[in-house]
């Protein structure tokens, strides 16, 4: 795959949300405005992505006048090096022994699942469907929110930093220093919300888990608790305010929730998976042991699978396709209309938690199952009875898994294998045979960062329509009218407003669609008076819309004419 840049393009670089980041990172700029919305502040939109990330990052540089796209990778490089360093010390203090230190740290580096192998069963069997695989088949190819291996964790600073300052809050928790703990659990709230109900989620596990094995009573559990709870939830007021000024921006990202299929997640972490399951059965007989449960288990499993896949289909007419091909889609819709389908499954594996804290197991290991098993249970559960994401809580699951699939290691290791002669595996060739196993999703994961960043239409734009924006950039200040694909980076790259940043279906999308479209001229004279626009922008993705030119309008002058047009709204 070449990626030169196509001829009459310009590479803008980056991934698609790139040129949020750096516009919120220039937010001093703005007054802390955003560039995208009629009198709010970058703080009041959720949608716009983790402002408070940005904006502490980014404030800094752009005050010195450092470039903020150097600033940006810098910043990534160095959060990705402490990400590490946190991950092998978290690591060790669960695993301790040298040896087990070096496993576990290896096969979260290393680890994948087996989506490749699936997408390669699909391009043989059913070459037109293989789309299928990477879209609801397994998280290993997506860099959005896979999590499904080590890479995929550091795609992203808005969920670097808040994995960072959640992780630390969980360590220092657990070393007994829950006021830094509530500190930091609150910098994750106000870094990235949806991730921190997942570390609080696992600071109330390892209390529960405390609780029960050291024999406190109920108000040692609470004064355990409070600090966290107490410090943590004033950083939360920003967003309370901002939820009660502009709900609206709220009710838009919750329409993006929805919880994951539990299958998806074996696929996506199948060799942690097995591992895990293999060490524990070993080191201990619970509800899995039961027949009965164990079915029970299963068939939970595949119904909500099935009913999730049906709620991926909704944004995917090929995985549609794929359902009524295969004869699932009526099966998947109907028990996608069962609000309570996820619940069994929930209550198993409830069950199956609270088997596991009254066995004899140490307080470590323990934890680390029920956070394996309390993080599938609130990934696969209906979006519609929490406030959580569901399906982004999967992000949280391979550092529990390759540290507990190191017991599972260990007893493979001491099992006679059929194929090694008599003699048994070592620890590290198992490791070595997970990692290449898992290598063809890495290279597919990367192929698919690759496509992102070298074949999207939002960081390639048409060298007319770039030269238009470097027009517009000299003009007076004021909010340019454009779609979505251009809306996305004018700020950045133009120093002026815009109205569209993504394609989510709202009110003023679908009066930029009506403008663009054949509407009458009394209709687009009063979409541009509603958002206050004193620019029309006019290029390869307005021309999509349908319209074939402007011209004849009273209201609009053209100022620049090369393929791409731009127009100057009359006052």
């Amino acid at each position: 795959m070449s990626i030169t840049t196509p001829n009459n393009k310009v590479f803008l670089g980056g991934y698609v949300d790139d040129f949020f980041q750096l516009t919120l990172m220039n937010s001093v700029e703005w007054n802390f405005n955003s560039p995208w919305d009629l009198d709010q502040t970058v703080f009041e939109n959720p949608v716009l992505g983790a402002s408070y990330t940005f904006v502490l990052l980014g404030t800094l540089p752009a005050l010195l006048e450092i470039n903020l796209i150097v600033a940006f990778l810098v910043i990534k490089f160095l959060l990705s090096i402490i990400y590490l360093v946190i991950i092998y010390n978290i690591v060790k203090y669960f695993l301790e022994s040298e040896k087990d230190i070096k496993l576990g740290y290896l096969i979260f580096l290393f680890s994948a699942g087996i989506g490749s192998f699936i997408y390669l069963l699909f391009l043989l069997v059913a070459p037109n469907y293989s789309p299928v695989v990477g879209f609801a088949l397994t998280a290993e190819f997506d860099e959005l929110g896979g999590g499904a291996h080590a890479l995929s964790h550091l795609t992203r600073i808005y969920w670097l930093l808040p994995e960072v300052t959640g992780l630390i809050s969980l360590m220092l928790f657990m070393m007994k220093r829950r006021v830094i703990a509530g500190i930091f659990l609150g910098l994750t709230i106000l870094f990235y919300p949806t991730f921190a109900i997942a570390f609080a989620f696992l600071i109330l596990v390892y209390a529960i888990v405390e609780k029960h094995k050291s024999k406190l009573d109920l108000m040692d559990f609470v004064k355990m608790l409070f600090p966290v709870i107490f410090i943590s939830a004033v950083f939360s007021f920003p967003w309370v305010i901002s939820s009660l000024q502009s709900p609206q921006y709220f009710n838009q990202y919750r329409q993006w929730f929805s919880g994951y299929p539990f299958l998806t997640l074996i696929v996506s972490f199948f060799f942690t998976f097995v591992l895990s399951f293999y060490g524990f059965t070993k080191k201990t007989k619970s509800l899995l042991n039961k027949k009965i449960f164990a079915l029970l288990l299963m068939l939970f499993s595949l119904l909500s699978t099935l009913a999730h896949l049906h709620e991926f289909a909704g944004g995917s007419l090929i995985l549609t396709e794929w359902l009524k091909a295969t004869g699932l889609f009526g099966i998947s819709s109907f028990l996608n209309s069962l609000a309570v389908i996820d619940l069994p499954l929930i209550f198993l594996l409830g069950l199956l938690s609270y088997d596991i804290l009254r066995k004899n197991l140490d307080k470590k290991y323990t934890f680390l199952i029920l956070w394996i098993t309390g993080i599938t249970a609130i990934t696969v559960v209906s979006a519609q009875f929490v406030f959580w994401w569901p399906a982004r809580m999967r992000w949280f699951l391979l550092l529990p898994l390759s540290m507990a699939s190191v017991h599972g290691i260990k007893y493979l290791a001491n099992t006679k294998m059929p194929f090694f002669s008599k003699k048994k595996i070592k620890e590290i060739h198992i490791v070595l045979i997970i990692a290449l196993l898992s290598l063809p999703s890495l290279l597919a994961f990367n192929f698919y960062i690759q496509q992102v960043a070298h074949s999207s239409d939002r960081v390639y734009i048409s060298e007319e329509d770039f030269q238009a924006l470097m027009f517009i950039k000299n003009q007076p200040d004021g909010r340019v009218l454009s779609g979505s694909d251009i809306g996305n980076v004018l700020p950045f790259v133009t120093g002026k407003t815009s109205l569209l940043f993504d394609d989510s279906k709202t009110e003023r999308h679908f009066d930029v669609e009506l403008f663009y479209s054949n509407s009458t001229k009394d209709e687009k004279y009063k979409i541009l008076k509603k958002y206050g626009i004193s620019y029309v922008f006019y290029g390869d993705h307005e021309k999509k819309f349908g319209i074939t030119d402007l011209e004849g309008l009273d209201f609009l002058m053209k100022i620049y004419d090369n393929v791409t047009a731009v127009y100057r709204v009359a006052a």
